[in-house]
């Protein structure tokens, strides 16, 4: 081999190097980049389930649990609200560190509405699931309100004509009143909440301090009564409304589980912008 082939051999292996070398970069920056970004989304997705959290309890304002169930009387909740409630522009409140301690600190924060209107070509099966759940919101979460202040005008009418003695706690002994006449909210609101978890079917295991109380101050069947009268008298407007807190319940329910699936992904897929 001349020494001009050995020399333009010599130039060909280096740029070949020199490229190879660069692709490699490349390729590694874009593998960081993806990493970085599957970090962002995997970040803004806990404040889209916190705000599907949000969704839910503007539309069914009782999320703390059956025991600790409260149904206030009507009007409550707030149907402007309501009608105009989208995932993403959803308030939440996040837990982030304070910079100048070892604490966290709750801030009201929102969604990166970037971000989440970039998850289409990421996350398809979430993307698919938060829309479904949008639209119930949107179609049906008004309807669910003012089903539930319906609903609370019933029980509360019937609470107030029944001839049930209503045990209530007055310092140390029990005492027992007419409901019109309890002149408390909270026992109120606890009798109606019992009346409407009965109505509903709620299993008694999830209320079982209530249940407990109700029994041993033998108000619990009289109780039982009244709510299978209500359900009974409302039948097509309860199951009405039980179909859509089950349905948009599920549609949330899709969305925060297919989030915890993301959580454990360590690969994002699709392209996108900002990639």
């Amino acid at each position: 081999m001349s020494l001009v082939e050995t020399v333009i051999f010599t130039i060909i292996g280096g740029l070949v190097a020199g490229l190879a070398g660069l692709i490699g970069t490349f390729t590694y920056m874009g593998e960081e980049r993806k990493k970085e970004h599957l970090k962002e989304h995997k970040n803004n997705l806990e404040a889209v389930s916190k705000a599907l959290d949000g969704v839910f309890g503007e539309i069914w304002p009782f999320i703390y649990g059956a025991e600790d169930l409260k149904l206030p009387k009507s009007p409550f909740g707030n149907e402007r609200r309501v009608a105009d409630i989208e995932i993403k522009k959803e308030p939440v409140k996040m837990e982030l560190p304070n910079p100048f301690s070892d604490n966290h600190s709750a801030i009201q924060a929102g969604i990166d509405t970037v971000l989440y209107d970039d998850i289409s070509p990421h996350f398809h099966t979430l993307f698919e699931s938060l829309h479904k759940t949008d639209q119930e919101a949107k179609n049906n979460g008004v309807k669910m309100l003012k089903l539930l202040n319906s609903f609370s005008d019933l029980i509360y009418k019937n609470l107030n004509f029944c001839e049930i003695d209503f045990p209530y706690q007055n310092g140390n002994k029990i005492e027992f009143k007419k409901f019109g006449y309890l002149s408390n909210e909270i026992y109120e609101q606890e009798y109606a909440g019992t009346v409407f978890l009965m109505a509903i079917g709620e299993d008694e295991g999830s209320w079982p301090n209530k249940a407990r109380w109700l029994k041993n101050n033998n108000v619990y069947d009289d109780l039982k009564k009244l709510a299978n009268e209500i359900k009974d008298d409302n039948g097509e407007m309860l199951k009405q409304l039980l179909e859509m807190h089950k349905r948009l319940l599920n549609y949330i329910e899709e969305c925060k589980e297919e989030i915890k699936r993301i959580e454990h992904t360590t690969k994002l897929k699709g392209k996108c912008p900002y990639l």
